[in-house]
């Protein structure tokens, strides 16, 4: 996915919690120097959403079968 979004020049929209889930699964697949690298260009993909919907989440979740924090 992360190739996608770089190869293609797509946002992602995320909650702030994307920055540490991210930074946390990059670092436990890569070598340090290069999930850094990766870190700043996707970084610069992702729109921050601070405030979201409750029903949006409720939404997203029935529809998705995905755990809380992904909806």
């Amino acid at each position: 996915m992360i190739k996608l979004v770089i190869e293609k020049g797509l946002n992602i929209f995320e909650p702030q919690m994307i920055v540490v889930k991210l930074t946390s699964q990059l670092i436990r697949r890569k070598f340090r120097n290069i999930a850094k690298k990766l870190y700043t260009k996707i970084i610069d993909k992702l729109i921050i959403i601070d405030e979201i919907d409750y029903d949006l989440l409720l939404d997203i979740t029935l529809l998705t079968d995905c755990k809380s924090i992904d909806a």
